[in-house]
């Protein structure tokens, strides 16, 4: 009898044992990699990164790209949503930009005059050039902002197309004529990192903007001030980061390799590898 209670208390805790998460292990969800629930931290793996860039690699179709959806980190086998063209409309126009990589790129405010004479049928589109410099993003702040942060990307010919990242402010200040859409234009640079930045993400409860580039992730306020998180730039380099969240407190950014968790309280980083071959279904 005392046997059969000892082995039936081994196996309790046994299986408590099992249904227990590693440190630091942590939950999502996924759509695209249907049996991914969790995610355990590791080592990073270099030599991935240089079979990643291969298109005969067997997982260089696939990616990791997280968000959060419903309160929880969320997986998708997504690529990360950079376009040639970007935009951002405001009232009576609208900011335009061209990314084409090292070949060329620009910044232009397009004053829409149809918009400020609805009466006139013929619409009439006046073009200022703000920078003949690559458009990555344009992130307005809020909605109803009279400003936005653009970001550029300078290519450098000479030492292997290398590519730093330029912030600067667009604004139009009233030229005090009375008029909405009489002003003139700003377009200033407040500051410069290293490296292209391959992710943002605007937070307009706190005020501020999360940069990632090839170097490390930034913060940049409202006001224009710019603080360092974090800076790597050989581990950023080689894993090119595609999308960056803020859950319970903590950074996360997601690559195509796996997932990087940054804790700007403790200054604590952790790694989580994707294993595509343990998780894509029929591939």
């Amino acid at each position: 009898m005392k046997k059969s209670i000892i082995a039936v208390l081994l196996i309790a805790s046994l299986l408590t044992l099992a249904s227990c998460s590693a440190p630091n292990t942590i939950e999502v969800t996924s759509m695209d990699y249907p049996s991914l629930t969790k995610m355990s931290p590791g080592e990073f793996d270099e030599s991935l990164c240089w079979k990643y860039i291969l298109a005969n690699y067997k997982w260089h179709n696939y990616s990791c790209r997280l968000s959060v959806e419903n309160g929880k980190l969320f997986v998708s086998n997504e690529r990360a949503d950079i376009t040639d063209t970007k935009s951002e409309m405001f009232p009576d126009g609208y900011l335009l930009g061209t990314d084409f990589g090292e070949y060329s790129g620009w910044v232009r405010w397009c004053l829409h005059e149809e918009l400020i004479y609805p009466e006139d049928r013929t619409p009439t589109v006046t073009e200022t050039q703000l920078s003949d410099k690559n458009c990555r993003f344009i992130i307005r702040p809020a909605r109803h902002a009279d400003y936005a942060f653009v970001i550029l990307d300078t290519y450098s010919m000479i030492s292997d197309y290398s590519c730093d990242t330029v912030i600067c402010r667009f604004e139009r200040i009233s030229d005090g004529s009375g008029y909405d859409y009489k002003y003139k234009l700003e377009f200033n640079e407040i500051a410069s990192l290293g490296g292209e930045c391959t992710a943002y993400l605007n937070c307009e409860e706190k005020e501020c903007i999360y940069f990632v580039t090839e170097c490390g992730i930034y913060k940049l306020n409202y006001d224009g001030t710019l603080e360092t998180v974090v800076e790597d730039e050989n581990f950023m380099y080689m894993v090119q980061i595609t999308s960056i969240v803020l859950y319970e407190g903590e950074i996360y950014c997601s690559s195509p390799l796996g997932i990087y968790r940054y804790n700007p309280e403790t200054g604590e980083s952790l790694w989580y590898p994707m294993d595509y071959e343990k998780y894509v279904e029929n591939p």
